[in-house]
């Protein structure tokens, strides 16, 4: 059964996916300066040095769009990994870290790449500890058509620097859903009208 911060994040994300359907279509489809919410969920490839099952990732950010190219986002997750029958219970992570992330506009995908860092909780039942981390990573959204909002999907690849390190590899798929009052990228959104 899943439990913790994992199970709340898995709830929201689908809040924020529900959302985006009300919101995505008032906004442009790139903003420069805007602000947006992000949910994602995937799977979490776990070091085998945790002695762990492979399980599933959640995660949910909140974003600033800087400049064309670059975008921050400050992000909360959550995954769960099972321990071996034998063992029983649970390896529990909850992350908090700030990302960034830097887009190519000019593509009909805009890919990006991801560098971030941040603390990460482990909690296996036993013991609770808070380490740092960092993250890089590899993605690309894909704008829906007629609104704000895009599909997302990136694989990253997370360090716990701990006593013993451990990298763990994430794909995770998701949303990006714009709010707030932000100008229209050049050369993106809705064109004006040519005069008759």
């Amino acid at each position: 059964m899943t439990r913790g911060p994992t199970d709340m994040l898995r709830k929201l994300f689908f809040f924020l996916l529900l959302g985006s359907l009300w919101t995505g279509a008032a906004h442009a489809q790139f903003q420069r300066d805007g602000w947006h919410f992000a949910g994602m969920l995937g799977w979490n490839w776990a070091d085998g040095s945790r002695i762990t099952e492979d399980g599933w990732w959640a995660g949910l950010a909140i974003g600033k769009t800087i400049s064309p190219t670059w975008v921050f986002e400050f992000e909360v997750t959550g995954d769960q990994l099972d321990f071996p029958s034998t063992i029983g219970g649970s390896l529990d992570h909850f992350g908090l870290g700030l990302n960034f992330i830097k887009v190519n506009r000019e593509a009909s995908w805009n890919p990006y790449f991801l560098v971030g860092g941040g603390a990460l909780q482990s909690d296996n039942g036993v013991t609770d500890d808070w380490n740092p981390m960092v993250q890089l990573g590899v993605g690309g959204m894909w704008p829906i058509p007629s609104g704000g909002a895009a599909f997302r999907m990136d694989l990253r690849y997370r360090y716990e620097i701990a006593e013993d390190n451990f990298g763990d590899l994430i794909l995770g798929f998701g949303v990006t859903v714009p709010f707030g009052g932000a100008t229209t990228s050049p050369g993106l959104g809705r064109q004006p009208a040519q005069p008759r």
